[in-house]
């Protein structure tokens, strides 16, 4: 524990100290090696309070999915995420079994609570899948039941390395350079591919607004 840096987050601290706690644990049953945890009551650290984060508004959403300094790849898979409120992971293991475009649909049945749902896609959401599907066609790609539906450039599974700076990368390429998007201080943290679910939120109440739908 000494021996992780400083700077790094209360949350880092805590998670490698998770670990250990679950590695003596396991040491004493069921592996039996120790007769009792060498770890104390309280040995876990506390989390302190989290940084701001970051979030992309309707208009710089709109920027960065009709750049074309962004591949049209992570444009379909940007605007997914903006609009559905997925992980990451949860996205980039979909294929096009999960989908009923015609009815607007999608399944997911394996994700991080173990809770299999089915809900209706975003306006708009359908017809640029369809779309997408028939621009991998005419590009000689599998686009069968079981072929992935979000890949990157090259046609590859969408991987979790680096992607908040690929997703900040793309967002500069877009012309999209809000200062407190980039920002790293002891208050905020720069925006990370995870935050696209703080977007989901902001652009579902923008479309509320300008459909009239009032909060109550």
């Amino acid at each position: 524990m000494r021996g992780i840096p400083p700077e790094r987050a209360s949350a880092t601290r805590r998670h490698v100290a998770q670990i250990l706690h679950r590695l003596c644990a396991m040491a004493v049953f069921p592996l039996r090696l120790i007769a009792a945890s060498p770890l104390p009551r309280g040995f876990l650290p506390k989390v302190g309070a989290g940084k701001a984060k970051g979030w992309i508004y309707p208009d710089e959403d709109a920027r960065l999915l009709a750049s074309v300094e962004v591949p049209l790849a992570w444009r379909v898979f940007y605007g997914f995420l903006h609009r559905e409120g997925l992980r990451r992971s949860e996205v980039a293991r979909l294929t096009w079994r999960d989908f009923d475009l015609e009815r607007g649909a999608v399944t997911l049945d394996e994700n991080k609570t173990d809770d299999p749902r089915a809900w209706a896609l975003s306006a708009g959401v359908a017809a640029a899948l369809r779309a997408w599907r028939e621009v991998r066609a005419r590009e000689g790609a599998d686009v069968g039941d079981d072929a992935l539906v979000f890949v990157d450039e090259c046609g590859e599974e969408i991987g979790e390395n680096h992607a908040a700076e690929r997703y900040r990368e793309h967002l500069r390429a877009a012309g999209i350079t809000r200062p407190v998007l980039f920002e790293k201080s002891k208050a905020r943290q720069p925006i990370r591919l995870h935050d696209t679910r703080a977007t989901f939120i902001t652009i579902a109440l923008g479309e509320r607004e300008e459909r009239g739908v009032g909060a109550g």
